[in-house]
């Protein structure tokens, strides 16, 4: 998933100290995160990118999602 690294450091210590410190992924474009689905990760850029927890017109995250979230919200440090 493509995304702006600006919007990752504004709004999550997790990137900010992975671009910002010199790690190797601060110099590569493309980052691999093991840790997290695409799924999860493309609700967690949402709320990121609009403060929202789900498409505009879309049905409410399941409890199954929301939990998902979560975990990635802390495990990020969002």
């Amino acid at each position: 998933l493509m995304c702006h690294r600006a919007i990752l450091v504004a709004r999550s210590e997790f990137f900010r100290s992975l671009f910002l410190s010199g790690m190797r992924e601060a110099r590569k474009s493309k980052v691999d995160l093991q840790a997290i689905r695409a799924s999860t990760f493309r609700l967690m850029l949402l709320n990121l990118y609009t403060g929202l927890l789900s498409p505009p017109g879309s049905s409410q995250l399941s409890v199954s999602q929301l939990s998902d979230l979560l975990a990635a919200a802390n495990q990020y440090i969002m």
